[in-house]
């Protein structure tokens, strides 16, 4: 992968019938391989038209990320802020990278599906957004068992409160 300053291929603005607004395609470089130039008007169009297609019905906003062999989306309502999803999105994602040490693909995703879960239910708690940082939802997810003591209580399990203010409580009644 090489690193380039040519980041952009299109950038458009269609109406609500998916016709043409405004429309500005840039040519890549010409050592740039892998690029797709649109350079005809045909090509330009049907790429509009699938773009149009797939975003015009949606009262939703959607956003995404790719890995490897899986896709992350997010979606919210079309009056929802779209800064706001990509924070939870990109939360969720550089979670992910941490607590899989960069190898995330569907095998570690299913591998660990519990983890993946708690690191959801960290971010997002019945469609409310709790927490965006990925280093506090790590500290979270990855604590050892063996952490509990230093654990407060409302962060224990119900089990675990009980048998820490048991073993408190005896050892308050024999000192």
């Amino acid at each position: 992968m090489s690193i380039s300053l040519y980041s952009i291929n299109a950038f458009f603005i269609l109406d609500s019938e998916g016709k043409r607004v405004l429309a500005k395609y840039y040519t890549r470089a010409p050592d740039s391989y892998s690029a797709k130039n649109y350079s005809t008007m045909v090509d330009q169009k049907k790429l509009e038209k699938a773009i149009f297609k797939k975003t015009a019905k949606g009262k939703i906003v959607v956003l995404y990320r790719k890995f490897s062999d899986v896709l992350v989306y997010i979606i919210g309502s079309a009056d929802e802020n779209e800064l706001l999803l990509n924070s939870v999105l990109e939360g969720f994602c550089n979670t992910l990278v941490g607590l899989f040490n960069q190898q995330i693909d569907k095998r570690a995703i299913v591998e660990d599906i519990d983890s993946v879960a708690i690191v959801l239910d960290e971010i997002i708690d019945d469609g409310i957004i709790l927490e965006v940082n990925t280093e506090i939802i790590l500290s979270r997810v990855t604590k050892k068992a063996s952490d509990t003591s230093d654990i407060q209580l409302n962060e224990q399990s119900l089990f675990q409160a009980y048998n820490t203010a048991k073993e408190r409580l005896t050892r308050s009644l024999l000192s």
